[in-house]
């Protein structure tokens, strides 16, 4: 896959880890819309590159983001006391007999994504596969209980920092991710 494959960008959240590769991606296709919660100018520290007007796509309130194909959702937007006040987003893909939550770093919480699922009429007892960051985040014991019959799968990438508690609590269903790789579920 090149830039120029690229359909669309949906962005977490606005830190330059996340945000500045953009540049090289609309040197290559400049039309591409980026989706963005409706906080994304809000200053906080660590902030990524301004984005061309004309590629952004705002987006004020969960919902599914049909106009880039019937099963991908767009989680609403939370925020966070770190860095300023981050505000963030993640996104759902429905698959053949799962979801797919895909997290930037869930400085929210992962848990506000996971219960953000209702809000998006996404069932909340159906199998989930979880990928991403999740910074400080950790489940407590009886939520990864309760929670262990529905997640498949957590990928853990980037910023993660409780990785024994997510592998302690969830086995061989957790992986620590590899940039590259492809991940089917």
């Amino acid at each position: 896959m090149t830039p120029s494959d690229i359909d669309a960008v949906i962005l977490s959240h606005n830190h330059y880890d996340h945000a500045n590769g953009l540049s090289g991606i609309l040197r290559s296709k400049n039309d591409v819309p980026v989706y963005v919660h409706k906080y994304w100018n809000n200053h906080v520290r660590h902030i990524g590159n301004p984005i061309p007007p004309n590629n952004i796509k705002v987006i004020q309130k969960g919902r599914s983001l049909e106009e880039l194909g019937e099963k991908i959702y767009v989680t609403n937007c939370f925020q966070s006391p770190d860095y300023g006040g981050i505000f963030e987003q993640a996104c759902y893909f429905e698959a053949d007999q799962a979801y797919i939550l895909l997290c930037g770093c869930s400085h929210p919480g992962l848990n506000v994504f996971l219960n953000d699922r209702e809000a998006l009429g996404i069932p909340v007892d159906k199998p989930i596969h979880i990928i991403g960051g999740f910074h400080d985040f950790e489940f407590d014991n009886d939520t990864a209980n309760r929670l262990k019959p529905y997640i498949q799968s957590i990928v853990i990438f980037h910023c993660t920092r409780n990785v024994s508690t997510f592998q302690s609590q969830f086995k061989d269903k957790c992986s620590i991710g590899i940039v590259g790789k492809n991940y089917f579920f």
